[in-house]
């Protein structure tokens, strides 16, 4: 089993980074969960889809700036 130091160290060693990213991912879910509530194929649905993707990317960038900020703190 590996162990992803960066989720361990990342709150103390890099704060805000770590404390974007995870609102990020908050804001993604809250999108998900909302889409999987809407009626499948709906104008909502669609719209909640496209929202969560630009989410998850925005998510994803946060989480490699974080990685990245916790790395060259090491």
């Amino acid at each position: 089993m590996t162990v992803d130091y960066f989720l361990i160290d990342g709150p103390h060693s890099v704060p805000r980074e770590f404390a974007a990213w995870e609102l990020a991912k908050e804001q993604h879910k809250a999108i998900f969960q909302r889409a999987i509530a809407a009626e499948y194929g709906s104008e909502l649905f669609r719209d909640l889809d496209q929202q969560g993707q630009k989410a998850a990317a925005e998510a994803d960038r946060l989480e490699q700036i974080a990685r990245e900020a916790w790395a060259k703190r090491r």
